[in-house]
């Protein structure tokens, strides 16, 4: 549940968080707000092919994956709250 809360507020909150206190201009090119939901499919194409490819899922090891998806998910909201 906590995770669907967190990946929801993609859309929303976090575009407007971009778009109101990033800086987007990187070496005179303009980048708009709505490119940055762009980066969380491309993250699951590489790093979900990366994990198949190199991870060979368990039953055993279901909690762990997901405990770290849920840290890396709150590392990355940390990352932006400093930001």
């Amino acid at each position: 549940m906590f995770f669907m809360h967190s990946a929801m507020q993609i859309g929303s909150l976090i575009n407007l968080l971009i778009e109101r206190n990033i800086v987007d201009n990187i070496f005179g090119i303009i980048i708009p707000a709505p490119a940055s939901q762009a980066i969380n499919p491309l993250a699951i194409v590489v790093l979900g092919f990366l994990f198949g490819t190199y991870m060979k899922f368990e039953k055993e090891y279901a909690t762990s994956i997901f405990a770290f998806g849920l840290l890396t998910m709150s590392i990355c909201f940390f990352i932006l709250y400093i930001g």
